[in-house]
């Protein structure tokens, strides 16, 4: 058998492309996320604005929410990229957390005016005006609860920042999974 330039760089992109999908196979088993990872560590802070890192806490579908980069400084914000023109806060099925028209609940914000800051993101699922929040507190489920920075109208996501949640239904009530 003849092999040729060609036929070594095909059948090396194909090796390449069959090892990159098992690893990513691999990756979403072991993880049990269907997406890719939050860009970056979010960590929760509750109403009286004190950490919350404990697995088996239970939040309130109205319970109050904050996020922060930091475990030890709730005032520590998550900066968006210059080219981000906006926020969103959102709840979606798992693997749908890049993905606008695959929420089911969200809501929009502003930077503040001199930065791309997303300071104490409220991520109080009861607050989400756009979607339908209420369906997925009746169903329950696994769910992805954050925020993203968007750009293109909030047509695209330029980052995604956020926890999985375990969501009972008809109560709303859930806990968070560890990051």
């Amino acid at each position: 058998m003849r092999i040729n330039k060609k036929t070594v760089i095909v059948t090396g992109g194909i090796l390449a492309l069959a090892l990159l999908g098992g690893g990513a196979a691999v990756w979403a088993q072991s993880s049990g996320k269907s997406g890719p990872p939050s860009d970056s560590l979010v960590y929760l802070y509750d109403t009286d604005l004190k950490l919350v890192s404990d697995p088996s806490f239970v939040w309130k579908f109205d319970s109050d929410i904050y996020t922060s980069a930091s475990t030890t400084d709730m005032n520590v914000p998550v900066t968006c990229s210059a080219a981000s023109t906006g926020v969103s806060f959102f709840m979606s099925p798992v693997g749908n957390e890049r993905t606008p028209s695959g929420w089911s609940a969200w809501t929009v914000a502003m930077f503040p005016r001199t930065s791309h800051d997303v300071l104490l993101a409220t991520l109080t699922p009861q607050t989400f005006i756009a979607g339908n929040a209420l369906a997925v507190k009746a169903a329950g489920g696994k769910y992805s609860l954050g925020f993203v920075c968007t750009s293109d109208n909030g047509l695209k996501v330029d980052a995604a920042y956020y926890r999985t949640i375990d969501m009972t239904g008809g109560s709303g009530d859930f806990t968070v999974e560890k990051q």
